[in-house]
């Protein structure tokens, strides 16, 4: 291998180093962002997405595409 191929290498691992390592860390530096203190305790894995009722299908209509949807005639 000649030097070329050392010089591309050696660019490749340290660009990676410096974009997985280096510059989050000195996001969260510059930007002072701190881990929340506590996450909120909840019932169910998404707190964002709340499970489904057990009456309630996953493929269901919501309520509104009920009240727009048109009688077929």
């Amino acid at each position: 291998w000649g030097p070329m191929a050392y010089a591309m290498m050696g660019g490749i691992i340290v660009g990676t180093v410096l974009t997985l390592l280096f510059l989050p860390a000195l996001y969260v530096a510059w930007f002072g962002i701190k881990e929340p203190e506590s996450a909120p305790s909840t019932d169910h894995e998404n707190p964002l997405a709340p499970e489904l009722g057990p009456d309630l299908a996953a493929d269901a209509p919501s309520q509104r595409e009920l009240e727009t949807a048109q009688e077929p005639m």
